[in-house]
């Protein structure tokens, strides 16, 4: 660059480095993040003509958001997703903590156990679904076996909203806790050991 110092030639030469490397991130960012909610919102100010489905959508601007807004079923739908958030997050957050805590400690053989944090997360949801469902189901599931071997009858996990909340809750917790619990992990794992000493000599306790 003619006029430029070495300093600056440098520095534009990085800038424009970042920005190539930023670029495929970028670009995929926008494919599958951008591109897909730009579409949906698009689509949700047009209506389809039920009679004519096959015809052009009308454009209807936000009348299907005035029509949502005042629909029980959306803010029903919406308070539960909230729900689920309130319990599901710090939950995931809490038990990937402790999966993490003890896949950091040193073990003889330390990948049978991040293997084991790794496979909730590597299992596809429907395989998930399936194993829960057996374990909420109401004559041979595992948790109502347990119930009954305490003296506790049997509760209709899947049919009883409450108790199918929870139910949800604890299956969506298993399985992300476990992607928390790798990323916690890799996170421990920067923590040098000089800390732990130097907090051991100041007197902290473990916890």
């Amino acid at each position: 660059m003619t006029g430029a110092s070495p300093a600056q030639q440098k520095d534009l030469s990085e800038r424009t480095l970042g920005i190539l490397l930023l670029m495929p991130a970028a670009l995929l960012l926008l494919v599958i993040v951008v591109y897909p909610i730009a579409t949906l919102f698009w689509n949700s100010l047009h209506s389809t003509n039920p009679s004519n489905p096959q015809g052009a959508d009308l454009f209807v601007g936000f009348a299907n958001y005035t029509r949502a807004f005042a629909d029980d079923r959306f803010w029903n739908s919406t308070l539960k997703t909230l729900l689920y958030i309130v319990v599901t997050v710090p939950g995931a957050l809490l038990v990937g903590l402790g999966l993490a805590l003890l896949a950091n400690q040193p073990f003889k053989m330390k990948w049978p156990v991040r293997l084991g944090l790794l496979l909730p997360w590597a299992l596809p949801l429907v395989f998930a679904g399936l194993i829960f469902r057996w374990f909420f189901e109401y004559k041979t599931g595992v948790v109502n076996d347990w119930l009954s071997s305490v003296g506790i009858e049997p509760l209709q996990w899947l049919f009883d909203p409450t108790l199918a909340f929870w139910a949800i809750c604890i299956a969506i917790v298993w399985k992300a806790s476990s992607f928390m619990a790798l990323m916690l992990l890799a996170g421990l794992q920067t923590i040098p050991r000089s800390l732990y000493e130097a907090a051991e000599v100041d007197g902290a306790t473990r916890w």
